[in-house]
């Protein structure tokens, strides 16, 4: 008896997950990467299909796009546990805002909330999660808390920004990379202060209506913290705004440097090519300089050890998996030697301008002799 072969089976439609996993064609203008891009294959991959999404959808906060953008990271990953979330993402909401909050809110939120000589994690703990754990959002995203007209850019940035020539808004819109062990609001006090002071007081007064600032406190969904970074905001937020400001409290405050998130943050930046300024409240900063002009000498060399101590082999992180997954990230693309020398010249620039110190011909001579 003849044995017949049975027909193979219909091939049947992809889901919407499949099609949405599936590699996006490259439009013409991201044939070439731009120069501030990562040469590591991994990087550059994400930046392109980041890149090809977001101008193809226009992406402002959250849509469809947000499951294409976490299936590519699932992709690049290769981990279940990103794979299972994605479908949730097609459910509820993105639990982080690529959007930022007005100096006009921060500062009205200080004076109404009792955060005075508080760390920013009391803040969170003691203020933001339980405000906003009747919604389970995160506090950007909860109008009974912040009025829609305080959230902005309201102009696109990254790809969608306007053309030159076209007319657009004079705003400003920044990344804050902070420790969570730093005072978040330091009131009334001559010789310093604590984040919102720094933020506020580094932005000039004219420009304070119309600059934004990416605060993770208040745009990241504290109540599922794990799941809001396996969209990886640090790298897509950073590409977004216009400059990175990194937060100390003194100018030979270490908090920062200490962290592995801090420091990642500065990776991005440079990875990016966005400009890295130090921000201080004016009370540290009056300080600084004023250091700087009776004990010069002493405050370079103090500088120089302030630099010294960045190593990110020896930061910390309050969840020791989230410093594993950063390592894993260096040893793949630039490496942990090249991070230091990096974060260490960005840093030493920034610090160096904040106090307005500009190195003499002697003194460049000296520092190349230690």
């Amino acid at each position: 008896t003849a044995i017949t072969t049975p027909p193979p089976p219909a091939q049947q439609p992809p889901t919407q997950l499949a099609q949405l996993a599936q590699p996006q064609p490259r439009p013409a203008h991201l044939q070439t990467p731009p120069p501030s891009v990562s040469d590591d294959p991994t990087e550059l991959l994400l930046f392109q299909r980041h890149q090809t999404i977001r101008r193809r959808h226009k992406v402002a906060a959250r849509d469809s796009t947000v499951a294409m953008l976490a299936s590519v990271l699932r992709e690049l990953n290769q981990n279940d546990r990103a794979d299972n979330s994605i479908r949730r993402w097609l459910e509820v909401e993105l639990p982080l805002s690529f959007r930022g909050v007005s100096l006009t809110f921060l500062e009205e939120f200080a004076a109404k909330e009792d955060v005075n000589w508080l760390t920013t994690n009391g803040v969170i703990e003691r203020v933001v999660k339980p405000m906003t754990r009747s919604e389970g959002k995160a506090l950007i995203d909860m109008p009974s808390i912040i009025d829609p007209k305080l959230i902005g850019p309201k102009q696109p940035k990254g790809p969608d920004r306007l053309q030159p020539g076209q007319v657009q808004n004079d705003e400003t819109y920044f990344f804050i990379s902070h420790a969570w062990i730093q005072n978040f609001h330091v009131s009334n006090n001559p010789w310093r202060g604590g984040l919102v002071q720094g933020i506020v007081d580094s932005t000039p007064v004219h420009k304070r209506d119309s600059t934004y600032v990416w605060f993770d406190g208040f745009c990241i969904n504290q109540h599922n913290t794990e799941l809001a970074f396996y969209f990886d905001p640090l790298r897509s937020v950073i590409n977004e705004v216009d400059l990175v400001k990194i937060f100390l409290q003194t100018w030979d405050d270490p908090g920062p440097l200490t962290r592995v998130w801090c420091l990642e943050e500065i990776r991005n930046a440079i990875l990016l090519g966005k400009e890295v300024q130090i921000c201080m409240p004016a009370a540290a900063e009056k300080s600084f300089r004023q250091a700087v002009a009776s004990h010069r000498s002493q405050v370079l060399e103090n500088l120089k050890k302030v630099i010294d101590r960045i190593d990110i082999k020896h930061a910390c992180a309050t969840r020791y998996i989230d410093k594993i997954d950063v390592m894993e990230k260096l040893d793949n693309s630039i490496g942990t030697d090249a991070m230091n020398l990096f974060c260490k010249d960005v840093f030493h620039s920034a610090l160096m301008e904040a106090g307005g110190l500009q190195l003499t011909t002697e003194e460049k001579k000296q520092q190349k002799e230690k």
